[in-house]
């Protein structure tokens, strides 16, 4: 029962991160004429928007390794207590490194909108 309940949690954690993956794409943007825009704005407020989505998923996947380590009794999977916990550390490690890449992104978007607004 445990096993089971453990597996259908681990399935729907597995589905929400692939449709996050999946969902995550940059706005398409189009002019009046139906071609591309280089709308820097938009994309701009989408990766500053991304970041800070990621950097919040990591201060949770930061908190619940925390709380593994605190209530370790709460634990009740196959893997050891210290895998798990090293395993949210990663989860979050990712989601960071997720964020600077958006806030990188971002960085390039706003300097472009700059130069497309101030010749």
């Amino acid at each position: 029962m445990i096993l089971a309940k453990w597996t259908c949690a681990f399935l729907v954690l597995g589905f929400l991160i692939a449709t996050h993956s999946l969902a995550a794409q940059p706005p398409a943007i189009e002019s009046r004429d139906g071609k591309p825009a280089g709308n820097h704005f938009s994309l701009w407020q989408y990766y500053e928007q991304q970041a800070q989505l990621n950097e919040s998923k990591a201060q949770k996947w930061d908190f619940v390794a925390d709380y593994y380590e605190k209530f370790p009794a709460a634990f009740a999977g196959k893997m050891s207590i210290k895998d798990h916990i090293a395993q949210c550390r990663a989860i979050a490690e990712d989601l960071r490194m997720a964020a600077n890449k958006d806030h990188e992104l971002a960085s390039q978007h706003f300097s472009m909108m700059r130069k497309d607004v101030i010749p």
